[in-house]
C-alpha cells in the first residue's frame, strides 16, 4: 500500500512549548486562566490517535482533542492502511491536525510507537478511535504536570468512564497511587486511556513491546513501576471515555489476555504467584462474559 501523509507539518508548522501569553491569539484558552501564570512557559502536549477502519467513531475522537480548553496541543494520527472512510474523515480536519500518516503496520503498538517517535510534546497522552477526551482533560494534567517539581520521568493517570453499547456509561474507574501496589500483580493498574507519559520516560525504559497483542500497555507499566525510577501521579477527574467492546474487552480475547498478563509478570514474581493470578483472572473474565450473555 502506497504511503499517505498530511496535516499542519507538511506546510512546514511545527508547535513548541510557549508562554501563555504567546498562545492568548489563539481561538482557545484555558478555562481556569486566573489560576496560571501568563509569562511562564506552557508545555507541547502530544495526543496520538491510533485507528485502522474506524470511520464509525473516528470524528468523535478526533472532536474532542481539537476541541480542548488547552491551547497547545499537538495532534498526530496514525492510520494502518484503512479501506472505509478513515482517510476522508481525516483529512477534511488536516488544517488543524499537526500531522497523519496513512501506511500499512504490524499491529496496534507498532502503530503507538510509530506515535511516540513522531511526537515533540514534554507529555504524550495516547487517545483510541473509540474513545474521546472530557473536554477540559489535558487541561487538568497539565495543571498537574506544572505543580510537579521534577518532571522528567512521570505517568499521571486519571479516571475513566466506561460506555456500552447502548451508549450508557456502564462504570466509572478512579484509580489512587495505593492502586499501584494493590493491582500491579494481578492486572493493569491504572486507566492507559486517561494516562500521559513525559517523553523521557518513554526514553527511560523504552517504548511498547510489540510481541504482545494486547498486554504490551500492562508489560509497559510494570517496567515503570519495577525501575524506580519513573514517578507515578493521580487525578480524580474523569478524563476518558472509553467504548467497551474494544480488543482488550473482546470475550474471545480472554485466553490471549490471560497468557500475555502471565508473561509480564514471570519477570517480577514467583510461578506459584502468577499461576493463581492468571486462574483468577480466568475464571473472573469467564464468569463476567457468561453473564453479559445471560443479560443479552
Amino acid at each position: 500500500m502506497e504511503r499517505f501523509e498530511g496535516g499542519l507539518r507538511t506546510q512546514g508548522l511545527y508547535k513548541k512549548s510557549c508562554s501563555l501569553q504567546a498562545l492568548r491569539g489563539t481561538k482557545k484558552i484555558f478555562e481556569l486562566a486566573e489560576d496560571l501564570d501568563g509569562n511562564k512557559e506552557y508545555p507541547l502536549i502530544s495526543v496520538i490517535t491510533v485507528v485502522y477502519n474506524g470511520e464509525k467513531h473516528l470524528e468523535h475522537t478526533i472532536q474532542s482533542v481539537l476541541s480542548q480548553t488547552y491551547p497547545n496541543i499537538e495532534y498526530v494520527i496514525v492510520d494502518g492502511g484503512s479501506t472505509d472512510n478513515s482517510i476522508k474523515i481525516i483529512q477534511q480536519y488536516a488544517d488543524e491536525i499537526d500531522y497523519f500518516v496513512s501506511e500499512k503496520d504490524k499491529g496496534i503498538y507498532h502503530a503507538m510507537n510509530k506515535g511516540i517517535r513522531l511526537s515533540r510534546g514534554e507529555l504524550i497522552g495516547i487517545i483510541n478511535c473509540d474513545d474521546w477526551y472530557s473536554e477540559i482533560a489535558v487541561e487538568i494534567v497539565v495543571k498537574k504536570y506544572l505543580a510537579l517539581e521534577e518532571r522528567d520521568n512521570v505517568i499521571i493517570s486519571g479516571g475513566l468512564r466506561c460506555i456500552n453499547a447502548g451508549g450508557k456509561v456502564d462504570d466509572e474507574i478512579v484509580r489512587e497511587e495505593s492502586d499501584l501496589d494493590k493491582y500491579i500483580k494481578k492486572t493493569m493498574p491504572i486507566n492507559h486511556p486517561a494516562t500521559f507519559v513525559s517523553a523521557q520516560t518513554y526514553q527511560t525504559i523504552g517504548m511498547f513491546d510489540e510481541k504482545f497483542r494486547i498486554s504490551a500497555d500492562y508489560n509497559f507499566v510494570c517496567q515503570a513501576y519495577h525501575s524506580s525510577i519513573v514517578k507515578f501521579y493521580f487525578c480524580k477527574d474523569i478524563l476518558t471515555n472509553m467504548r467497551l467492546g474494544g480488543l482488550s474487552t473482546e470475550n474471545r480475547n480472554i485466553f490471549l489476555i490471560a497468557k500475555e498478563n502471565y508473561l509480564v509478570r514471570k519477570e517480577y514474581i514467583s510461578m506459584i504467584e502468577n499461576t493463581y493470578y492468571m486462574v483468577r483472572s480466568l475464571l473472573i473474565n469467564l464468569l463476567k462474559a457468561a453473564f453479559a450473555k445471560f443479560r443479552k
